[in-house]
């Protein structure tokens, strides 16, 4: 429903009634409604999908760290060397 209510709402769509011969014409928007539309629509998907792709990005770094400090005897080496530098 939705979907048919926003493609007719941008372009211009003639349905055929079964019972009626007369086609009935649905006439699209102007493009200042859709141009308002997007102007809605898409900051609302990008403050939805932003903080997804930020969360995704550092998981992706984090797991890569672990796997590289998870590797054998590295996470001594890491400690000594911030020991070394005086963060530890």
């Amino acid at each position: 429903m939705l979907y048919s209510y926003l493609l007719a709402s941008t372009v211009p769509i003639q349905l055929k009634d079964e019972f009626n011969p007369i086609n009935v014409e649905i006439k699209g928007r102007n493009f200042l409604v859709g141009f308002v539309f997007g102007i809605i629509v898409i900051p609302i998907i990008f403050a939805i999908f932003a903080p997804l792709l930020v969360l995704g990005i550092s998981i992706l770094v984090l797991a890569v760290l672990s796997i590289y400090l998870l590797q054998e005897k590295m996470i001594s080496k890491v400690i000594n060397r911030m020991a070394e530098a005086g963060y530890v």
